[in-house]
């Protein structure tokens, strides 16, 4: 069984919720669980990567979400999809038991938004 760690705002608060994950899932069903027309994807580590609304930065209501990794900085904006990547193919897959337990240890995610598009 693989997940997908989505991360979004509700009522100003950041939130995020394991989700169980189909690694034949496509672009497709990534940009349906963002409630986008397109995805850009955003490496954070060797084998993560956040799935964003390509577009997020342009459209107002959105809001902008801190992520801290290791000491690093990220800005991202509207829901974020976390997901694994298979460095042998460079196809996006879920993220497996060990690297959800890696990222509650290792990724901080900001409780407020850290800004919102006007």
């Amino acid at each position: 069984m693989s997940y997908a760690l989505k991360i979004y705002v509700k009522d100003e608060i950041v939130m995020s919720r394991k989700i169980s994950w189909n690694d034949d899932n496509d672009l497709e069903v990534i940009q349906k669980s963002l409630n986008v027309d397109s995805a850009d994807v955003q490496s954070l580590t060797d084998s993560i990567d956040a799935w964003v609304d390509d577009f997020g930065a342009l459209k107002k209501g959105n809001y902008i979400i801190g992520l801290n990794i290791n000491g690093n900085n990220y800005q991202l904006v509207g829901k974020i999809l976390l997901l694994g990547l298979d460095n042998k193919t460079g196809k996006t897959r879920g993220l497996s038991e060990k690297e959800m337990a890696w990222i509650s240890q290792n990724i901080h995610i900001w409780q407020k938004p850290i800004g919102f598009i006007n």
